[in-house]
């Protein structure tokens, strides 16, 4: 199964509302990947988390608090949203993330979706359905997009299948 290393807080916010996982190289993998919280800690983006909790409805765990060195859980990668060039700034819920008319128009042309706090790009890995494990696997990540063996995650996505269809009946 392909996985994605991201420093804490990153890997976290993956499971607490963060829809687009922003990276400066393009996929062309669709499909389900595994979400590896590395070793790293990233204070910037733990501070614009912690100022924008409100805005992006979520609440931060304390630095101690989040799992590194691990696989945490799965999300689907459905589709990649890439920035195009122009001069015009672009505003996503009245704030200017720095994009411009040009790709505001693309993105309503071509992804009505794509209208997220979370993307920076200049590629932007959009997520669906993200599912956090119970546990998380002691793993070593690695970077890009790699692969895990089967066997590493089986019981961890058979236990979290099997426990959404007992929430269902």
């Amino acid at each position: 199964m392909k996985a994605l290393s991201l420093t804490q807080p990153m890997a976290w916010a993956i499971f607490h509302g963060k829809d687009v996982e922003n990276r400066p190289w393009n996929t062309y993998y669709r499909g389900p990947l595994l979400i590896h919280a590395s070793k790293g800690f990233n204070r910037e983006h733990y501070d614009w988390i912690a100022a924008n909790e409100n805005r992006l409805c979520c609440i931060l765990p304390q630095p101690e608090a989040l799992i590194h060195g691990a696989l945490i859980g799965v999300v689907n990668l459905v589709r990649v949203m890439k920035k195009v060039d122009s001069t015009e700034p672009m505003f996503c819920h009245g704030v200017s993330i720095g994009d411009t008319a040009r790709e505001l128009e693309y993105l309503s042309e071509h992804d009505s979706a794509f209208c997220s706090y979370w993307y920076f790009g200049p590629f932007g890995f959009v997520l669906e359905g993200a599912r956090e494990f119970r546990e998380s696997i002691p793993y070593r990540g690695s970077l890009g997009l790699f692969d895990v063996p089967d066997n590493v995650v089986r019981f961890q996505l058979v236990s979290r299948i099997d426990t959404q269809k007992a929430r269902l009946v």
